[in-house]
Parts: structure tokens; C-alpha cells; sequence
């Protein structure tokens, strides 16, 4: 670069520097300061002078006019005066006697001011010049002066007004001049302290300065930004100390890319997935080893080529639209799942996941992603769903052969039930035939309970099977739990437990089977009785809840059992072992019976339990089973919600 333009370019940078700028502000201000204590005073000596000498050139033309000791009309020397004193610049003159009348007056008028008192001990003979009044009016121009006769050598009092005009001229040719050459000395000693200061110490500061924010910036290549400055100071010696640090930075920045790259390539080489790029034009740049080894597909085939150039056939049209409209919209994807055919027929499926890459500016530079071999897990998921069809066909087979065999058992047992009851009507109840009597008993007992618990079985079958045999209607709830009362209180009274019934008053209607929400409040009650010892309780609660739906609640003092036993009992066939022996055995299906009902019910059954504190079931039924009155008069029809729809 030339001489002049290098300088050019470092008088640039300097004036744009903020530090140069305050320094050279700092020391602007500071001779300013200098000069105006200078200035200030000189100003004001100055200004004081030229008043002196404006009264003392008009005293001593007064004197000269006037110095006649006995005259005592002073009028026609004044008026002969007159001519001249106006070249002084006096535009008023007046002269009084010692009483204060006026003698002699011309020009302006000139007021009698007060004079200040004699200073004690002042000669008689002698002019006082302490006795002269003066005032300087700056907003007109105009200086009045009042001579009395002992502050002059005249026999009388002298009052004169001058103009100020040739002094204020004076004073601002003096601030000028002053002012003129206070800012050419501001500006050469500031242009000379900036040109030693920005050479010797602003200008390497500067070089720092600019160098370390270009280092901060790209710290890869700080050693690029060494300084080669000659000061012959501690400027120099920083310098030295600032290319040594940007070397160790610069080695230092190496060292720890090469770490990030063997983490890398460790990381890739020891993954079971493999890595890939694409360009700003969405065509593959790179894969690792690993994608040929997964794949099949020689890598060469895909590199320079996009997405739709390339192709996946056995995609579905759907999501291999939906992966292409994310390439071109730039949006990250993951797990674009498709497979892929190998060379020997094997079929592999992978997964692919994909993010964009932007530069500073934000504009779209590729995208960098990972591939993923899910083949196991695809087979995996494959064969849980072959699992779950055959457990799901079991299952059904299971409860068509339940409720199949459910019915034909049921035909012998209710002719066993029948025939027994038949010879306990015809057998008398004498002694000779009391053994046989209670041998039809227990038979009879027997093939009641066998009955029972097929037709229990036979529900829960056709529950399991998805056979919803609902007959739904309105149903009157009080009537109801009386009958269900009525059913369970011979049981109750043999076992010694009390039975009690609360209820809200009154109740409204219940859209629901009546056949299978007795069922579930007997199963409950008679649960209930069986596991409450002699002199306990269970109730039976009927109300709404507060968000509308109906609450049947079936509470005991019984045995109870733990919390954590309370999921298998609500299982098939699950008994909750404990210490207390149990009056009646059981098979364990009623509490899951009565679940499967209430959620034929759209309702659920919650339970609430602890060892010796007895146990409450809560069946919930939902806001829209609830019976809703239209009209008040008799005749009018109930409004009921139907099942299944959404609660508005």
C-alpha cells in the first residue's frame, strides 16, 4: 500500500476510534479551561481600563473647559465646550451647584445621582476621587459618571453621560482575537498530542483491539492474526505477549478439533448406525462405512443424487410424499421408516432421521442425519401382533366354549334343582326321614351354588366375548334397592349383621338394564354380609354425585383387607387370602362380574379397604344415565340422554 494512503487509512481509523475521539475532546477542553482562566481576568482588566481612561479623558476636558474659579455661570464655557466634549463621546452633560440646583446644562438629559460620603479623615484641599459615583448601563451603551466638587479641582458638581459603543467594540475585538487564537492553539497542540498519541500508543491499541475481536471470531486460524508492531515500550512487550497467546490458542483450537474428530469417528466406527449429509440441492454428499455394510447398497450409487432421484421402492405413497415435502420445506424428520432389498434377497428395514443445517445468515446449508437398521424391532413388532391375534382368538374360543358349556350345563342342573325340590316337598319331616331330608337340602344348596356360579361364568362370557345383551329402560331406583334388600336380608339375619339403607329424597329415574344392576348391587351386598362378622353393618348409599351422575355405594365393618390386595380381588377368579376364617367360600367372580356390569354401564367401580376396617364399593354412573324431568305437570315425559352420547 502506498505511503499516503497508509496514512490515510490510519488517520481514518483514528478519527473513527472512541478513545482517540475522548482524548482529543479531553484535551480540547482542558486548554480551554487554561485560556479561560486567563482570558477571563485579562477581559475584565481590560474592560475596567477602558472605562477609566473614557472618564478620566472626559474629567480632564471638563477641567480644561471649566476651570474658571469665580465664574459662576458656567453656561456659555459649557455651551463653547459643548463641541468637543461630544467628540469624547459624551451624549450628556449637566452641572450643579453644592445645593444641587442646576447651572448649566446640554445633550441628554443627566440626573442628579447621590454621591457617596466623604471617607473620614480625607484632606478639605484635596480632589476625593472615592466621592465619584459611576454607572454602566451594558443593555444601552451608556456610562454615567457624577463629579462632585470634591472629587475635582471645579468649583461645582459635574454629572455626564457617555456613550459605550467604542469600548463594547473594543472589548469584543478582544474576545475575538483571544478566542481566535485560544481555538487554533486547541486545535494544533490537540491535533499534536492525537498524532504522538496515535502513533505511539492508539494506533497498536487499535491493531490489538481489531485483531482480537478477528481471533474471537475465528479462533481456527488466531495465529493469522499476529501483530508485527516495532514501539520500543510496554506496547511492544503486550504485543509480543498477544501473539503468543493467540499461537497457544490457535494450537490449542487444533489440538481440541482433532479430539472432536477421533470422538467422532469413534463414536461412528463403535454405532450400529451410520451417518449421512446432503447439500444446499438435497443431494447426498456423505455416508459412513456402516451404510453399506447395513444396507446392501453400494454407497456410490446415491453420492451427487437426491432423494427423488434415487428412489425406495416398497415405500408407501403417502409417507414417501409426506418425506419429500419435508426435504424441499428444509423441516427435521425422524424416523422416516422404509425397507430396503439386499443383494440376496434379504430384507432389511431402516430408519432415517434428518436435520437441517443453516450458516449464520440462515440460509440452508444440507442437512446431516443418522440411519438406523430396525429390521429386529420390526420383526419383533410383528410377532407380538401374531401373539397378541392368537391370545385375542384363544380368548374367544375360551368364552364361547365357557358359554356353551355355561348352557349346557345349566339344562341337568336345573332338573337336579328341580327334582330335588320336588322330593324335600314330598318327604315329611319326620324323624325316620330326617337324614334323607337333609341330604335334598345339601343337594338342592349345592346345584343352587353350582347354578350360580355358571351363570356368573355365562355373563362374564358373553361380556368377554362383546355380546352386549342390554335391555335398557327407565328405571325406578328406590323400588329396586327394596328388592334387592329384601333378597339379602334372610342372609343378613342368619349372619348376625345389620343391614341399612340412605338414600337422597327423592331420587330421579336411571336409564340403565334393571336386571343387571340388581345383579351387580347383590353380588356386592352379598360379598358384603359373607365377609362381615356377626354385629357389624353394611350399607347401602344411594345419591348423585356432583357432576350429575349417579353414586351406589355398598359399605361394610368387615374384616377388610390391604389396599395393595384390592386389584386381585376385582380379578377373575381372585381370592384375597386371610387369617379370619370366612363363613362362605367363594370363586371370586362376583366383584369382577359386577365391574363388567357397571362398565356395560358406560360407569366404572372404585374400591376403598383396610385390614379389620372393612371395605366400600362405589359404582359410578355417568350424568347422562341420570333421568332429566321436562315438564312439571303429571303426564310429562322424561328426557333421557342416550347412552353412548357425549355429555354436553
Amino acid at each position: 500500500m502506498p505511503l499516503r494512503s497508509q496514512v490515510m487509512a490510519q488517520t481514518l481509523g483514528l478519527l473513527r476510534s472512541r478513545l482517540c475521539r475522548r482524548i482529543a475532546l479531553v484535551v480540547a477542553l482542558s486548554i480551554f479551561a487554561v485560556e479561560a482562566a486567563i482570558v477571563v481576568p485579562s477581559y475584565l482588566g481590560l474592560r475596567d481600563r477602558l472605562f477609566e481612561a473614557l472618564e478620566g479623558d472626559i474629567l480632564k476636558a471638563l477641567e480644561l473647559s471649566l476651570a474658571l474659579q469665580d465664574h459662576d455661570r458656567p453656561e456659555p464655557l459649557l455651551a463653547a465646550a459643548w463641541p468637543s466634549l461630544q467628540g469624547l463621546g459624551i451624549t450628556g452633560l449637566a452641572v450643579f451647584d453644592a445645593t444641587g440646583r442646576p447651572l448649566a446644562a446640554h445633550g441628554e438629559p443627566v440626573p442628579l445621582v447621590p454621591q457617596p460620603a466623604a471617607p473620614v479623615g480625607a484632606p478639605a484641599n484635596r480632589p476625593n476621587p472615592a466621592l465619584v459615583s459611576r454607572r454602566h448601563d451594558s443593555r444601552a451603551d451608556v456610562y454615567s459618571v457624577l463629579w462632585p466638587a470634591a472629587a475635582t479641582t471645579l468649583p461645582f458638581t459635574v454629572s455626564a453621560k457617555a456613550s459605550t459603543a467604542a469600548i463594547t467594540y473594543e472589548l469584543w475585538s478582544f474576545v475575538f482575537r483571544i478566542g481566535g487564537l485560544v481555538l487554533i492553539i486547541a486545535f494544533v497542540v490537540t491535533a499534536a498530542t492525537v498524532a504522538i498519541l496515535g502513533r505511539e500508543v492508539l494506533t497498536p491499541v487499535l491493531a490489538i483491539h481489531r485483531n482480537l475481536t478477528a481471533a474471537h471470531a475465528d479462533p481456527g486460524h488466531a495465529e493469522s492474526y499476529r501483530l508485527n508492531l516495532r514501539t520500543g515500550h510496554e506496547i511492544e512487550e503486550t504485543v509480543n505477549a498477544l501473539n503468543a497467546l493467540l499461537e497457544r490458542l490457535a494450537q490449542l483450537r487444533r489440538s481440541d478439533l482433532h479430539e472432536q474428530e477421533q470422538r467422532f469417528e469413534d463414536f461412528a466406527r463403535s454405532s450400529s448406525d451410520w451417518f449421512w449429509e446432503m447439500d444446499r440441492h438435497l443431494r447426498f454428499s456423505f455416508f459412513s462405512d456402516r451404510f453399506a455394510e447395513v444396507t446392501g447398497v453400494d454407497e456410490r450409487e446415491l453420492l451427487g443424487k437426491t432423494r427423488e432421484e434415487t428412489g425406495i421402492p416398497g415405500v408407501d405413497p403417502s409417507v414417501w410424499e409426506q418425506h419429500l415435502k419435508d426435504l424441499r420445506a428444509h423441516r427435521p424428520f425422524r424416523n422416516f421408516t422404509h425397507p430396503r432389498e439386499k443383494a440376496d434377497g434379504q430384507v432389511v428395514w431402516l430408519a432415517i432421521s434428518g436435520t437441517p443445517a443453516f450458516d449464520p445468515e440462515g440460509h440452508f446449508r444440507g442437512y446431516r442425519g443418522t440411519g438406523r437398521d430396525i429390521t429386529a424391532d420390526v420383526e419383533l413388532k410383528e410377532q407380538l401382533l401374531s401373539a397378541k391375534e392368537l391370545a385375542e382368538a384363544a380368548n374367544r374360543t375360551k368364552s364361547e366354549f365357557l358359554a356353551n358349556m355355561s348352557h349346557e350345563l345349566r339344562t341337568p342342573l336345573n332338573a337336579v334343582i328341580g327334582f330335588s325340590e320336588l322330593m324335600l316337598a314330598t318327604t315329611p319331616e319326620d324323624s325316620d326321614h330326617h337324614r334323607p331330608r337333609e341330604y335334598l337340602t345339601d343337594i338342592t344348596e349345592a346345584a343352587q351354588h353350582l347354578l350360580a356360579l355358571i351363570n356368573d361364568i355365562l355373563d362374564l362370557s358373553k361380556i368377554e366375548a362383546g355380546v352386549k345383551d342390554m335391555n335398557e329402560e327407565v328405571v325406578d331406583v328406590e323400588p329396586m334397592a327394596q328388592s334387592v334388600l329384601r333378597v339379602v336380608r334372610q342372609r343378613a339375619e342368619k349372619a348376625g349383621v345389620s343391614l341399612a339403607y340412605e338414600a337422597e329424597s327423592p331420587l330421579p329415574g336411571l336409564y340403565a338394564d334393571e336386571r343387571k344392576l340388581k345383579q351387580a348391587l347383590l353380588n356386592l351386598l352379598s360379598n358384603a354380609v359373607k365377609f362381615t362378622t356377626a354385629g357389624g353393618t353394611v350399607t347401602l348409599r344411594i345419591g348423585r354425585a356432583a357432576t350429575g351422575g349417579y353414586v351406589l355405594e355398598v359399605a361394610d365393618t368387615g374384616i377388610g383387607m390391604a389396599p395393595e390386595d384390592i386389584p386381585k380381588a376385582l380379578r377373575q377368579f381372585g381370592q384375597v387370602d386371610s387369617d379370619l376364617n370366612r363363613r362362605y367360600e367363594g370363586t371370586g367372580l362376583g366383584l369382577p362380574l359386577t365391574k363388567a356390569l357397571i362398565e356395560l354401564h358406560e360407569g366404572s367401580l372404585a374400591m376403598e379397604s383396610a385390614p379389620g376396617k372393612g371395605t366400600t364399593v362405589t359404582l359410578h354412573l355417568p350424568p347422562r344415565r341420570t333421568v332429566q324431568d321436562t315438564g312439571s305437570g303429571s303426564g310429562s315425559e322424561p328426557a333421557i340422554a342416550p347412552p353412548g352420547a357425549a355429555a354436553e
